[in-house]
């Protein structure tokens, strides 16, 4: 369950006068499921499957699902994603992305990780790159930085990222900070419960899931500049 919000702004009316304040909230909802790997898929690494609903205050409600899969070949694990696969709700639709990855470990307490794909949405060129540092096991502290060809021209801190994880047994908490450049920066919260408390060095995936929320930063932009 991943909450976000714009905090309060002015509303105005056609000539400027102001009627008093409001906010928007965005809301999403995720299940997701994962199994070892089959033997006809080699019985090595997981697959696993989501199902996203996001409600959107100045869009639609649109539903997407996302498929992945992880395979270790010797010290390094390769990994592949399709995500947010959906039908466009009232003009709106979530980000569909295909991509593949690779992380590896040159320290037991550092892990690295780099991916390529494509925004099938925007149909641009997407890379990105981040570091997972963890001190103590039940402890995580990200960084990251993803580049996007349908991005390229903005400004500012725009594609970094950095986040924090803690986990304990079956709960965690993660936290965010994602900057857009001129427009305001984001700071994100997930509560994460697991039936399973799962292995240190599994409880992150590397990059991506920095952010760990289904906001994605090109529309949230666009809905702060209609505000602006």
């Amino acid at each position: 369950v991943s909450v976000f919000t714009f905090g309060a702004f002015d509303v105005r009316d056609a000539q400027g006068a102001l009627l008093g304040s409001d906010s928007e909230t965005d809301g999403a909802i995720t299940a997701g499921y994962a199994m070892a790997n089959p033997a006809w898929l080699g019985g090595r690494g997981s697959t696993g499957a989501a199902l996203e609903f996001v409600h959107e205050a100045a869009g639609g409600s649109p539903v997407g699902v996302s498929l992945g899969g992880l395979v270790p070949v010797d010290s390094v694990v390769m990994g592949w994603s399709l995500r947010r696969l959906g039908p466009a709700v009232d003009g709106f639709s979530l980000p569909s992305t295909a991509r593949v990855g690779v992380a590896f470990e040159p320290w037991t307490v550092l892990r690295c990780s780099v991916e390529g794909g494509m925004d099938l949405s925007a149909r641009s060129a997407l890379g990105a790159g981040g570091l997972e540092f963890r001190p103590h096991p039940a402890v995580s502290v990200l960084a990251g930085y993803g580049w996007s060809a349908a991005r390229a021209g903005l400004g500012g801190l725009t594609g970094v990222s950095a986040g924090l994880s803690v986990r304990l047994g079956s709960l965690g908490v993660d936290y965010a900070y994602q900057p857009f450049g001129s427009l305001p920066a984001s700071h994100r919260i997930a509560l994460v419960w697991s039936p399973r408390a799962p292995d240190a060095k599994a409880t992150n995936p590397p990059h991506e899931e920095v952010p760990r929320t289904p906001v994605p930063p090109h529309r949230t932009s666009r809905k702060a500049v209609r505000k602006r």
